[in-house]
């Protein structure tokens, strides 16, 4: 039986032997290892989960784990490293040799998040002074080293980055011509300290497989590929999702987080959200004496706030996506309040004549129907301006507009809505 399994992931795609492997039973899964070649196991690792992937690596018996982790490119060794036990962690770095265990402790001291944590080793680079002939012979003895083939970086005898290729552009190349003569020297770059995010944008923006890392000196010290980027591109979804649904972001899947944790994630923001909603009872008090003058205001209430909450949250859904998409910025703030506050308007006025005859036929008296209209305009309004300059506040103070969730902005909404309609419809009803 084992022997089958073995053999049925051998002959599978990493991501679906991966998927295989996690669905055996535990002691089966670790018998299964055994037999697995390193190979293989190398090619499903990084295919995994972060919460298992550490889990199937400590079930390797040590001589077979320290083997399966030298087949691992660089960037994929850093990040198993920051999951395992440090005593493991320590036989795993001195069993590579010398100037391979000095770059992945380099690799290990970049902050996570920015682009030296996910840059590999595995690249090709090339003296400038080679010929098109050198180089293509180069590169067919020793491409399974790279991580990838699509670009050659060339670099003068300091290590500098000169220029860049793509692999069709060498093989077109006239044979004998040099590097330096055929590159392209405009070449896109990244240091290892910029934000993870700011790679994924350049490798969209330029359509690239992959971008060249260097430090203070123009000098190459690694690469950021594609299928690392799409990764974070997928975490960072996840995270605004999670945020603008109105919680804290989860590290690990909801499948495996505990009940303890998922009500820790949420109830701050509940809790939260709650004292906001406090305010709103607090000031309702306050205008009791008019309320009960002119009880059919309360009547209206719910209908005003849920339509303030919703153009509110229906202006900071737009912000949020044209500031992660970078159609908008900072500087745009006053082109937002313009639009926000002629859309705040209109909707207004059409929710409020929608009202209008409405109120009217509940309470008989057309000044206050006029009061709810008025009311109902000034509340949407002002939760559309918010709504909209809401997101560009928070990525003034650099953080992440997505924190502006739709749970926030309709509290705030029932929060600032409950005053500007009380305040306006009873200014109406008292003095005119």
């Amino acid at each position: 039986m084992i022997e089958n399994i073995v053999q049925r992931i051998e002959k599978k795609m990493p991501k679906d032997a991966a998927e295989e492997l996690l669905r055996l039973d535990k002691n089966i899964r670790a018998n299964v290892l055994k037999l697995l070649k390193e190979e293989t196991i190398a090619n499903i690792l990084p295919e995994i989960d972060e919460e298992y992937r550490s889990e199937i690596f400590l079930q390797l018996p040590l001589d077979k784990a320290i083997r399966v982790f030298a087949l691992l490119k660089s960037d994929e060794r850093v990040d198993l490293l920051q999951l395992i036990p440090r005593e493991l962690h320590t036989i795993l770095l001195e069993s590579l040799p010398k100037k391979e265990r000095e770059e992945l402790i380099l690799l290990e001291k970049y902050p996570k998040g920015t682009v030296g944590s996910l840059m590999t080793k595995e690249f090709i680079s090339l003296n400038e002074n080679i010929s098109v002939d050198d180089a293509i012979r180069y590169i067919r003895e020793n491409a399974k080293k790279f991580e990838t083939i699509y670009y050659v970086y060339i670099t003068n005898e300091k290590n500098e980055l000169k220029g860049v290729l793509s692999l069709r552009e060498l093989l077109l190349a006239d044979g004998k011509k040099k590097l330096k003569e055929i590159m392209k020297k405009n070449v896109i770059k990244v240091n290892p300290m910029n934000d993870q995010e700011y790679a994924a944008k350049l490798m969209k923006d330029y359509n690239l497989a992959a971008l060249p890392v260097v430090n203070d000196n123009n000098k190459l010290i690694g690469i950021i590929t594609y299928d690392d980027i799409l990764e974070i591109i997928d975490e960072e979804r996840g995270e605004d999702i999670i945020k603008i649904g109105g919680s804290e972001f989860l590290e690990e899947s909801y499948k495996t987080s505990s009940i303890l944790k998922l009500y820790r994630k949420r109830i701050i923001w509940l809790a939260g959200l709650l004292l906001g909603e406090i305010l709103v009872s607090i000031y309702l008090k306050s205008f009791e004496e008019n309320l009960l003058k002119f009880i059919a205001l309360t009547f209206f209430l719910p209908l005003i706030l849920a339509s303030a909450g919703n153009a509110g949250s229906q202006s900071a859904t737009l912000i949020i996506k044209s500031l992660i998409l970078e159609e908008i910025s900072i500087r745009d703030s006053m082109i937002i309040v313009k639009k926000e506050l002629i859309q705040g308007i209109l909707i207004g006025i059409t929710l409020g004549l929608i009202a209008l005859p409405i109120s009217y036929l509940i309470s008989g008296n057309f000044k206050l129907s006029l009061a709810i209209l008025f009311g109902a305009i000034a509340a949407v309004t002002l939760s559309c301006i918010y709504g909209g300059l809401l997101p560009i506040i928070v990525k003034y103070f650099k953080l992440d507009p997505a924190i502006v969730s739709t749970p926030f902005v309709t509290t705030l909404s029932d929060i600032l809505g409950t005053i500007t309609y009380l305040t306006v419809s009873s200014i109406i009803l008292l003095y005119f």
